[in-house]
């Protein structure tokens, strides 16, 4: 039975490990997108475009494990998702704009990341005339079936990433005898940094193309390479120029890496015939001259602001026709020998011509440094012009340097470089010189015009606006609109434009605006937040590196808020005074000296608007017992910012016993505020009455012993303090505030801490003026003082000094340390000695910690067979208690203490041995101090041999029924 289960667990293993085996094996391979997504179809209206995954790794994933997105690029930049389907139909929002596929993998597919094609376009209307392969832009991936020798021959354009373009591979365009203009390529170049930019074909070079015609030209439907080019830097990607035929239409583009935002050639040195367009970076044009012409550099600058510069050369060679041209006919038409004509070096020549025919070095400003133009030294006749010199002439021709002229072959060219040093002057008509090249071996003689215009360099900032002015605010404005202004460069140099840094006004625009000429700049200022009240006028003017400076006055107004406020207090002339006229006896006047004086009330206008105030009077009206000055109307209107009025206050005489308490009103009606009260109190006291006038704020410090119970007696505070009256030091009883202190009766540390109270005042002793009757005390507990153990206290007890025993019979002791019977639990910090070890010297009886000893009862009974004089030693170990149990440190020097006793043994008890010796434990406990409760650990004791029973009696009836069973 057993044998059969675990066959049946071994098959069902089996099955079900073979679902992940099966489809393991079709698993497509997994990992992050990379390689080269590529777009295919027609760029045109109405067509479908889709993805070309055959060089996107991993291989083997599904269009469902992956998020398709197409892209719409328009001119600006700006692109707009347009499709999230496997493929996309161009529309007629398309036209003109260029496309962008993106696949992201899926969350919990296999694959993972991003890659995204480049960008394809611009796409073409499907309105107007028949589609026809020089307009219709198509992208596709170049085949990789290989191409015939005989047409990769001089014709196939590789990229950097090696593969080739072929442009015989597209359609054919075939020439007439009135050749048709030849539409370029319409595919806008990719320049993103992360792309590798599309390679345009050029046109076929040759000879015997297919199709019957002359002159073959590739046309757009030419393969395109589109492919991500993540991580490549920005640099010229071109590695040569296409050679051209004479007559034959030339057409080269030089690609880069990165997004190219200029192109320059750093020289003029070109084939005749050929052009440079430095908008799209392409030469252009119809040789006109066979030759090669080396050392053509062109520089692109890219959108980071680096640059790239490459040197080409441009071979131009002889038609086909020329070259299969036949030679004139040597006879005549009767088969008779016609007279040779001129010998060969007779009939060449030596042709010689530039391109450009001038050269003017533009503009120049005064302080130029050297600048260096080139051009191309033409050939065009049969001979070779070995022996060349030159001559200038002209107004530059001392600060013209002409490179050496060497020679040039025939139906060649080669560059000439002329570099105009610096130090001509200012001059308001041009410069003007003449460069004569001239071929001494046959006189043919070429010219060439040099230009150059020097100017002063002027720096010259013009701003739109001399005055701004932001008008009135009132203080706390939250918002003021900026105003606009322009600064335009009127001069013939670039000026890098600094901002201001105005005190009361912002300016905001381009921190470092750099500024050709006749460029403008607009820059926005306004005030700034927080200007409090006053007139505000600064100029903020704006200057360069090169030293223009163009300023603009900005003004604005801010007034303060309307406020309508005022202040009262009591002058202090007369010493401090709060508004207390403090007490006298029942009986004063000015007479006895009794009668308080009089006190001056303030009232002053604090705000920027006049008030008009009414007659200061008493919550009390005519009841009120307090004189207050009558003022006149002139003084109580008209009271300007910062003036004052004084109002005389005084408790009127004759006054029983009493505390008199009124507010003084003051108001103006025209501030739109609630009066302002100042509260007068005067108290009237009888004889045999004090008045309270105060209590020191501190008792002083207390000390206090560790765990002192948290009351006022327990801590030993005082019951009573002093106090002040107005009849002397008066004992006055304190309610203290025990229960809110900071003091925990069970902190052994020491602790200090505050208590407060409140004085309680004697019946006879009132507190008309409020004194504060709070005091307080401070309290110092002291640390806890740990209980200290001394060695003579350690002891035995039930062998006295000189005790005899009788051989035989059992002798019992017991020992005790220091500190060992207290009754209170242990604290940090207290000592003892504990028994750890006894001994009785010449004998096997012996006790120690090791053996059991270390705890309660520490007594023992030994047994000596033989007579004789004995020791018994008892070791006491020193112990400290930190907080949770006893430790020992046997290493203090007075870490052990030793105790004994000697007493003698008479007769004997074993006459077969000398010493027959034995020891038991006697059962009789001492105290220790440990107090802990053993009730717990006895129930948890039985409830284990419950349970231990319990199983015990479960297993065996089961065996029985076992035992039954069988």
């Amino acid at each position: 039975m057993k044998r059969w289960m675990a066959m049946c667990l071994a098959i069902i293993m089996v099955l079900t490990m073979l679902p992940g085996t099966v489809f393991a094996a079709v698993e497509s391979d997994s990992g992050k997108l990379e390689g080269t997504l590529t777009i295919k179809g027609t760029l045109k209206e109405g067509e479908k475009l889709s993805a070309d995954l055959t060089k996107v790794k991993p291989t083997g994933f599904t269009t469902d494990q992956v998020k398709y997105e197409w892209f719409r690029v328009g001119a600006d930049g700006k692109n707009m998702s347009v499709g999230t389907e496997t493929t996309y139909t161009l529309k007629t929002e398309d036209v003109g704009c260029s496309l962008q596929l993106t696949l992201t993998g899926k969350e919990g597919a296999t694959v993972t990341g991003t890659i995204s094609s480049s960008k394809v376009g611009p796409v073409a209307a499907k309105e107007g005339s028949a589609p026809t392969a020089a307009t219709t832009p198509t992208v596709s991936v170049i085949p990789e079936t290989p191409t015939p020798s005989s047409v990769q021959e001089n014709n196939s354009i590789e990229n950097d990433s090696g593969v080739s373009a072929v442009p015989t591979q597209g359609p054919v365009v075939t020439q007439s005898s009135t050749p048709a203009p030849v539409q370029q390529p319409s595919v806008a170049p990719v320049n993103e940094p992360s792309e590798i930019p599309t390679q345009t074909p050029v046109p076929d070079t040759n000879h015997g193309s297919t199709g019957g015609s002359e002159n073959s030209l590739p046309t757009i439907n030419d393969p395109i390479i589109v492919q991500d080019n993540n991580g490549i830097k920005a640099e010229i990607t071109t590695e040569a120029l296409p050679a051209g035929k004479v007559g034959e239409p030339y057409h080269a583009n030089i690609e880069a890496s990165g997004n190219v935002v200029g192109w320059e050639l750093e020289n003029r040195v070109l084939p005749k015939g050929i052009v440079w367009d430095e908008n799209t970076g392409t030469f252009t044009g119809t040789p006109e001259v066979a030759g090669t012409t080396p050392g053509i550099m062109v520089k692109a600058t890219f959108e980071d602001g680096s640059t790239d510069s490459k040197t080409f050369e441009i071979k131009i060679e002889e038609t086909d026709k020329t070259q299969d041209q036949p030679g004139p006919d040597t006879g005549d038409q009767d088969g008779t020998d016609t007279p040779s004509g001129p010998s060969e070096d007779d009939t060449q020549t030596v042709e010689l011509s530039t391109d450009p025919e001038t050269v003017d070095f533009g503009t120049l400003y005064t302080g130029y440094e050297d600048a260096k133009l080139s051009f191309s030294l033409i050939n065009s006749g049969t001979k070779k012009a070995e022996k060349l010199t030159y001559t200038l002439s002209g107004d530059m021709k001392d600060v013209l340097v002409v490179e050496e002229i060497s020679s040039v072959e025939s139906g060649g060219n080669v560059p000439i470089t002329v570099t105009l040093k610096s130090g001509l002057a200012e001059k308001e008509k041009a410069y003007s010189s003449t460069l004569t090249i001239k071929d001494e071996d046959t006189g043919t003689e070429v010219e060439v015009k040099i230009s150059a215009k020097v100017e002063k360099r002027i720096y010259k900032l013009k701003i739109s606006n001399k005055e701004l002015n932001f008008g009135s605010y009132t203080v706390g404005y939250t918002n003021i609109s900026s105003q606009e202004i322009k600064l335009s460069n009127t001069g013939n140099a670039d000026l890098t434009v600094k901002i201001p840094s105005g005190e009361s006004f912002d300016v905001d625009g381009d921190v470092e605006a750099v500024l050709k000429e006749g460029d403008s700049a607009t820059y926005q200022i306004k005030p700034k937040s927080g200007l409090g009240a006053g007139e505000y006028s600064e100029e903020l003017t704006f200057t360069t590196d090169e030293g223009a400076k163009a300023s603009v006055t900005a003004k604005v107004t801010v007034k303060e808020k309307e406020n309508y406020s005022f202040d009262v207090y009591w002058s202090q002339d007369n010493g401090e005074f709060k508004g207390d006229f403090g007490y006298a006896p029942l009986g004063y006047n000015d007479e006895n000296g009794f009668a308080p004086h009089s006190r001056n009330l303030v009232i002053r206008n604090t705000g920027n608007k006049e008030l008009n105030f009414k007659q200061p009077v008493s919550n009390s009206g005519d009841k009120s017992v307090y004189d207050i000055t009558k003022l006149d109307e002139a003084t109580m209107t008209n009271v300007q910012p910062g003036e004052e009025i004084k109002v005389a206050v005084r408790p009127k005489s004759g006054l029983t016993a009493d505390v008199y308490d009124e507010d003084i009103v003051i108001d103006a009606t025209n501030d739109k505020k609630d009066p302002v009260v100042k509260h007068v109190t005067f108290t009237v006291v009888k004889s045999g009455i004090s008045i309270y006038q105060g209590v020191s704020a501190n008792q002083g410090t207390i000390k206090a012993k560790n765990g002192v119970e948290k009351s006022q007696s327990g801590l030993g505070i005082p019951g009573t303090v002093k106090i002040k009256t107005t009849s002397g030091s008066r004992d006055a009883t304190v309610k203290w505030n025990i229960k809110d202190c900071d003091y925990n009766p069970d902190l052994k540390e020491e602790q200090s801490f505050t208590v407060w109270g409140e004085v309680v005042l004697p019946s006879d002793v009132i507190n008309p003026a409020f004194v504060s009757r709070v005091t307080s005390i401070g309290v110092r507990v002291l640390a806890y003082d740990a209980k200290k153990a001394n060695k003579s206290e350690n002891k035995i007890y039930g062998i006295a000094q000189g005790d005899v025993f009788q051989a035989g019979k059992t002798i019992s002791f017991s020992a005790e340390g220091s500190g060992m019977n207290r009754k209170e639990s242990p604290e940090k910090g207290d000592v003892r000695y504990e028994p750890t070890y006894w001994k009785v010297t010449d004998t096997n009886a012996k006790w120690s910690a090791e053996d059991g000893w270390n705890k309660a009862p520490y007594s023992a009974s030994f047994v000596i067979g033989n007579s004789g004089s004995y020791k018994l030693k008892v070791t006491f170990t020193k112990e400290t208690y930190d907080g949770e149990k006893w430790v020992g440190n046997e290493k203090d020097s007075d870490g052990t203490d030793v105790k004994s006793v000697s007493f003698r043994v008479k007769g004997n008890a074993n006459t077969t041995s000398d010493k027959n010796n034995t020891v038991t434990k006697v059962k009789n406990a001492v105290k220790t101090g440990d107090e802990t409760n053993i009730v717990p650990m006895i129930l948890l004791a039985v409830a284990g041999v419950l349970v231990i029973g319990g199983a015990g009696i479960v297993l065996r009836n089961r065996h029985k029924k076992d035992q039954r069973g069988k």
